[in-house]
C-alpha cells in the first residue's frame, strides 16, 4: 500500500464520518455541548483501556453469575446450558477459552494465525484451535454486517473481530474491544 492510497482511505473515512455522524448537531452546538459530546464518546471507551477495571468487572460478573454459592440462581437462566448450546463447552471452559483469545490478541491481531504451540503447553482438550475458532466466530462480524447494522461501528463492542473479505481472516479490531468482550460478558450476559 502506498502513502497515497493510505491518504485516500483516510479522506474517504473522514468524508463518511462527516456525512453519517452527529456533525449536524456539532455545527450548531456551543462549547459546553461539544464538551459533553466529546466526553460522552471518550468515557465510553476510557474504562475499557484500564486492565484493572476489566478484571474487577469480570470478577464481579463471575461472582454474581457463577461463582458465589450464596446467590439463588433458580430463577436465572442456566449459563452452562447456554454455553453448551453455543460452544459445546461449560461456562468455566468458555471463560478459559475467552481469556486465551484475549491473551492471543495481545500477541497478534489475527489470533487464529498463531500456532497451537503458543497456547497449548500440555495435552489440553479445552484450549484447542477448534474451540478458539468457535469463540472468535461467535464474536466476529463481516464488513457487510457492520454496514447494515443499525449500530454501525458500535457493533464492535459486542463483536470485536472483523472477517476480512479476501482471505476471510478474523482480525481483532482493537485489543480494548476484545478486553471489553472478555470482561465476563460471556454469551449468558447477552441473553
Amino acid at each position: 500500500m502506498t502513502e497515497e492510497m493510505v491518504g485516500i482511505g483516510v479522506n474517504l473515512y473522514r468524508e463518511y464520518e462527516n456525512k453519517h455522524s452527529g456533525s449536524e448537531y456539532l455545527k450548531n452546538a456551543g462549547l459546553p455541548d461539544i464538551h459533553k459530546f466529546v466526553m460522552g464518546m471518550s468515557y465510553e471507551q476510557f474504562k475499557y483501556r484500564n486492565p484493572e477495571w476489566i478484571y474487577q468487572n469480570f470478577n464481579r460478573n463471575y461472582h454474581i453469575l457463577i461463582g458465589s454459592s450464596n446467590i439463588n440462581r433458580n430463577k436465572l437462566v442456566d449459563a452452562n446450558m447456554i454455553t453448551k448450546e453455543l460452544f459445546e463447552l461449560t461456562v468455566e471452559e468458555t471463560l478459559a477459552v475467552e481469556w486465551t483469545v484475549l491473551w492471543l490478541c495481545y500477541n497478534c491481531p489475527a489470533p487464529l494465525s498463531l500456532s497451537e504451540k503458543k497456547y497449548r503447553k500440555k495435552d489440553e482438550r479445552i484450549l484447542t484451535k477448534n474451540n478458539i475458532e468457535r469463540i472468535i466466530d461467535y464474536y466476529s462480524v463481516t464488513y457487510e454486517q457492520v454496514r447494515k447494522s443499525p449500530l454501525g461501528k458500535q457493533i464492535f463492542y459486542s463483536k470485536p473481530f472483523v472477517i476480512t473479505q479476501k482471505k476471510r481472516e478474523k482480525l481483532a479490531v482493537s485489543i480494548y474491544l476484545v478486553q471489553n468482550t472478555t470482561r465476563g460478558q460471556t454469551p449468558m450476559l447477552a441473553i
